[in-house]
């Protein structure tokens, strides 16, 4: 599993956090072989931050598939 976070203040992210909540709602009832697929949510807020911790299924990043790859394998054919 992976886990992703988001940390806005409650006093001047307003419009952030209410896109964060959507988004994740969206995502976990969203189902589609080519998007994340959502786990679970939470929300915690302490002393004028929300945290919302948003938990998928395993990621790797890019970079690292990339230096996994065999050398070569990413140029184009002419």
């Amino acid at each position: 599993m992976s886990i992703f976070k988001f940390v806005g203040s409650t006093d001047s992210d307003k419009a952030r956090i209410a896109t964060a909540r959507n988004g994740a709602k969206r995502l976990k009832t969203m189902r589609h072989p080519n998007i994340l697929h959502m786990k679970e949510t939470l929300e915690m807020e302490s002393g004028g931050e929300l945290t919302i911790y948003c938990v998928t299924e395993p990621v790797m990043p890019l970079e690292e598939h990339l230096k996994d790859l065999p050398t070569g394998t990413l140029n184009p054919k002419p």
